[in-house]
């Protein structure tokens, strides 16, 4: 089941979706292109991780402020990517990361379902059963 959120920013229309086998295969890709191993310093990680999510959960239709590059780009496209990404307004990150934790939750969270989904509760018995002897 694909989940998206879409909000707006810098007049660009931002799509988020939750991740799939194709998002996560591309990710592993970028980190084998980007070099990482268990050496790699936790902030930089960090770094790389929020902008692996953005290249592969998510769209962008309009100009979001920086060019985005695609994920077959060579690694020197990706690096000048991520250092455009890491110097961006900070409301962006906050955004986007409120998004892909509602695109992560459970699918069935009755709060993210369409009312007529949800499950209705079973309404309790008023009536107290009588002991017989």
């Amino acid at each position: 089941m694909r989940i998206t959120r879409e909000f707006e920013y810098n007049g660009a229309k931002v799509t988020v979706h939750n991740q799939t086998v194709r998002a996560k295969l591309q990710s592993e890709l970028l980190y084998t292109k980007f070099g990482t191993t268990e050496n790699t310093p936790e902030g930089e990680w960090y770094e790389l991780f929020q902008f692996v999510r953005l290249l592969t959960q998510t769209t962008v239709d309009g100009d979001i402020g920086f060019a985005i590059p695609e994920i077959s780009a060579p690694v020197d496209e990706l690096r000048a990517g991520l250092e455009a990404f890491m110097n961006c307004d900070s409301n962006l990150i906050t955004l986007l990361n409120l998004a892909w934790q509602e695109v992560s939750t459970a699918p069935n969270k009755p709060e993210l379902l369409p009312s007529d989904e949800v499950p209705k509760k079973k309404e309790k018995s008023t009536a107290k059963s009588e002991k017989i002897s």
